[in-house]
């Protein structure tokens, strides 16, 4: 890398600094999962994380019943593991910070990885910077 600091094997990500940064579908989900609210410190999130980390599978079982999915309740750790990581270590997000936003919706309107995609595919395509009368 030839900057100072990189954040994923030596591929320059720019600082986020100050930014909000939406966390929705699968990080909203296992926010969801874990009962962290959606504004919470990103350490609430972390906390959460370790408690579920340190429980055995019947424990598990038993205190995160409400997840139907055996999958997504025993993969719970990972998950939450994984997402603490990225946001901290990777995004270089404090642990104080409230920057990070779980959300699964806005207005009603479902986050997924489709929208995901529209959203990095719009804004690829400078035609949907200008007027929609100028698109041809």
């Amino acid at each position: 890398c030839l900057v100072e600091q990189c954040s994923f094997y030596g591929v320059y990500q720019p600082r986020l600094e100050s930014a909000n940064f939406l966390a929705f579908a699968h990080f909203a989900k296992i926010a969801d999962f874990l009962a962290v609210p959606s504004d919470a410190p990103l350490s609430d999130f972390h906390i959460a994380s370790e408690y579920v980390c340190s429980l055995s599978l019947s424990q598990l079982d038993n205190i995160f019943a409400r997840i139907e999915s055996d999958y997504d309740r025993h993969h719970l750790c990972l998950h939450s593991a994984y997402i603490y990581v990225l946001l901290s270590y990777g995004y270089d997000f404090p642990t104080d910070s409230v920057q990070v936003r779980f959300q699964r919706s806005v207005g009603g309107e479902v986050l997924d990885m489709i929208f995901g995609a529209m959203m990095y595919e719009v804004n690829l395509d400078q035609r949907w910077l200008s007027p929609m009368s100028d698109l041809r």
